[in-house]
């Protein structure tokens, strides 16, 4: 099974002690969580991780040149280029409450074969053939 353990942190000082300490307990990956505080500090997290081999898993796509083992973001290119199509739409006449909400729909997959490498973890083949980009390979 999996056990979630999760560390708070209200400041970037914090994450960086945080991160230390989580790093240091029993733990097998760390999952960095999405938020301003956590992306302004990833160089914290992912420095302790490496301190003690660990994988990161990530969703910011530049968080996999980072340091982040495997990374599962939205692709805000995409998401740029639906939100040009819907605004192309409301500049033709088209009322925007009748266009429905719409997520981003694309999502990328990134892998740092290196990093993974590093941290001792060998990254299935098929995880990497499926990937949107490969990094360190």
């Amino acid at each position: 099974g999996i056990e979630v353990v999760a560390v708070a942190a209200s400041t970037s000082a914090e994450v960086a002690d945080a991160a230390l300490a989580l790093c240091s307990s029993q733990i097998d990956a760390v999952c960095q969580i999405p938020g301003h505080l956590t992306a302004s500090s990833f160089p914290s997290i992912a420095q302790a991780a490496r301190r003690v081999r660990l994988p990161i898993f990530a969703f910011q796509s530049s968080q996999a040149r980072a340091g982040a083992t495997v990374v599962l973001a939205r692709d805000y290119g995409d998401g740029g280029r639906e939100a040009g199509l819907i605004a192309a739409r409301v500049m033709r006449g088209e009322s925007p409450a009748s266009i429905p909400f719409q997520l981003v729909s694309k999502t990328r997959l990134i892998v740092n074969v290196e990093a993974a490498r590093s941290s001792g973890l060998t990254l299935p083949a098929a995880l990497i053939a499926r990937a949107d980009e490969v990094i360190g390979q």
